[in-house]
């Protein structure tokens, strides 16, 4: 049997789709999240009001942000400008609020959304962010800066496993060279859960990440063992993989 070489570290199944057109390419993965997401109850009491106010803009930050939105408000998205960090995510949420959702083309982070001409001019205007609980305050602080109001719909959140460390190290230190991590959050709970023997595996791999923030969180890496896609859709993680192969 054929051992992986990369490590998917992202949701599972955000990670299946992904591990196939890999495998399509002669590519071998694994894949692990550390964090399970499960539904806040507390959004559900907050429907009524959301759904009764005007939103000059409403942003999609995840496809989790998506989905867990669409179980309270399955349908009858009011005909307002929405928002999406990238382009797999923008896409999904377009199919299911039956609305157009724009994003950046480019870099798909937070600091080129905040880029577009839609969120630039926006004093006086109600915007409302669909995230989890917790997560960063960039967008809000920027849209708050420039005279917004921004509310919070926070309709899921994120839980730890409980993982052993060793046992995970054991399975994948002997195939594993290259780690896809496209969470800043899930990258912490990852380096938590290894013992400490586990750095001069993590040394000799290269990683796939979305940008600077988080090639920033890896302490141990060089530089040129570290891609930066621009982007955490799948077409660019395949991209960064297939490179010079």
């Amino acid at each position: 049997m054929t051992q992986p070489s990369v490590l998917l570290i992202r949701p599972r199944e955000q990670a299946l789709t992904l591990q196939q057109q890999l495998l399509e390419r002669g590519i071998y993965s694994d894949h692990y999240s550390f964090i399970d997401i499960v539904a806040n109850d507390a959004a559900a009491e907050l429907l009524p009001v959301y759904q009764g106010q005007h939103w000059h803009g409403i942003i999609f930050v995840s496809r989790n942000a998506v989905d867990y939105a669409c179980q309270w408000w399955p349908q009858d998205w009011p005909a307002t400008q929405y928002f999406a960090v990238g382009p797999g995510t923008a896409c999904y949420a377009a199919k299911a609020i039956q609305q157009p959702v724009s994003c950046p083309w480019q870099q798909h982070n937070s600091e080129t959304l905040l880029t577009l001409p839609e969120l630039k001019w926006v004093n006086q205007q109600q915007w409302l962010i669909v995230r989890g609980l917790g997560g960063r305050e960039l967008i809000a602080d920027t849209l708050r800066a420039r005279g917004a109001e921004v509310h919070y719909w926070q309709v899921y959140q994120r839980r730890q496993k409980t993982v052993d460390g060793a046992q995970l190290l054991q399975a994948w230190q002997n195939s594993i060279t290259q780690i896809v991590v496209t969470s800043a959050e899930q990258l912490g709970y990852f380096l938590a859960s290894l013992p400490q023997h586990a750095l001069s595996w993590l040394q000799r791999c290269h990683w796939i990440v979305p940008g600077e923030r988080i090639a920033g969180l890896i302490p141990f890496s060089s530089g040129d063992r570290i891609t930066m896609t621009g982007s955490a859709t799948d077409s660019a993680i395949i991209q960064a993989l297939t490179k010079g192969s």
